[in-house]
């Protein structure tokens, strides 16, 4: 993952990393999706959410899937402004995803943080 091209700082707990971002600036960002051998991803959605407890609040989505993704890495390239105005003071990269195999399964977290 990168922003503007830039390496994400790691927090000290290595959780997520941080991306230091300002208001208003464009953010161009390259997100690889890594889909293990045997597995199919039907659904996934980028976006950007306001916080970490309930990833689906995600506003704008950014890009989302059409087709199933089978095993291998996808990149995603994502376009955003970063608003002028913002409330909380982080705001961050998101995603949700699902898979059919073999039983449904999904999952939807914080994956960056987009800190001022």
């Amino acid at each position: 993952m990168s922003i503007n091209g830039g390496p994400a700082a790691l927090a000290g707990d290595f959780t997520m990393p941080t991306f230091h971002v300002h208001p208003g600036e464009r953010l161009v960002m390259t997100v690889v999706v890594s889909v293990p051998r045997r597995a199919r991803i039907t659904q996934l959605w980028l976006g950007i959410c306001r916080n970490t407890n309930w990833p689906l609040d995600m506003n704008p989505t950014l890009a989302s899937v059409q087709r199933p993704l089978m095993a291998g890495a996808h990149t995603f390239g994502l376009h955003w402004r970063v608003p002028e105005r913002r409330t909380p003071a982080a705001l961050y990269l998101c995603t949700s995803w699902g898979t059919d195999q073999p039983t449904p399964v999904g999952a939807a977290r914080a994956i960056a943080v987009l800190a001022s």
